[in-house]
Formats: structure tokens, sequence, C-alpha cells
């Protein structure tokens, strides 16, 4: 389950789902899961390479997120 598969760039059939936000893989066995391979592999670097270019990256760089400050602590 991609949470917010929607947003996803590109077409990728074997995402179901038709409402606002979450889409779905079903595999059903092994052999399914091996026949999917290469469009689950598209689907995740899809994601990834979005997400990425959300935070300010470029697809593929390794730029991680910005570290969160601790809480000051005042007295």
């Amino acid at each position: 389950m991609f949470h917010i598969g929607a947003r996803i760039p590109g077409r990728h059939p074997r995402l179901e789902g038709s409402g606002e936000t979450s889409r779905v893989m079903k595999v059903g066995s092994v052999a399914e899961a091996d026949a999917a391979r290469k469009d689950l592999e598209r689907i995740v670097r899809a994601w990834c390479d979005w997400r990425e270019s959300e935070r300010g990256g470029t697809p593929g760089s390794k730029k991680k997120p910005p570290k969160k400050s601790a809480p000051s602590r005042q007295r």
C-alpha cells in the first residue's frame, strides 16, 4: 500500500484505487511478485524521485533532509 500513492507521478497500471489518496498493489503469490517485480521497482523509483524532488534534491541524489533541532530548555 502506498498511503498517498495517487500522487506518484507517471502511469502505473498495477496500482489499484480510485480515491484521492492511497493506492495498493495486490500480490497473491511469490510467482505474482516475481512477475510484478519490474513494475514495483518502477513505482518505488518514481515514488522516491518524487519525494526527493519535494525536498529540493534531484532524483538519485544523496541529499539528506535537514536535521531537526532539539527543543531548547528554558528555566
